[in-house]
């Protein structure tokens, strides 16, 4: 059970970098045709997938996903382990 728990946080842990990474790609002038070649994705994919999420602030879904880890898996807080995913 500990390693499903394990591979879940694992797969938020990797959805967070990658928003990270995707938000700095468009501040740095990327267009979502570029994001999504690098991404293995179509266009309109990465616009669907990120879009919304670029505009939203992400300090607050790091918040928020680290109280999830913290309290569902003792796999600690985000904001010891993580960088920051904003420049």
């Amino acid at each position: 059970m500990r390693a499903l728990q394990a591979a879940h946080d694992l797969r938020i842990l990797l959805a967070l970098a990658e928003l990270g990474a995707v938000k700095h790609a468009r501040r740095q002038g990327w267009t979502w045709a570029q994001i999504a070649e690098v991404s293995g994705i179509t266009r309109q994919a990465a616009h669907v997938k990120w879009s919304a999420l670029v505009e939203c602030d992400t300090d607050t879904i790091v918040e928020e996903v680290d109280e999830v880890l913290a309290q569902a898996s003792g796999f600690g807080r985000l904001s010891a382990t993580w960088p920051p995913l904003h420049d």
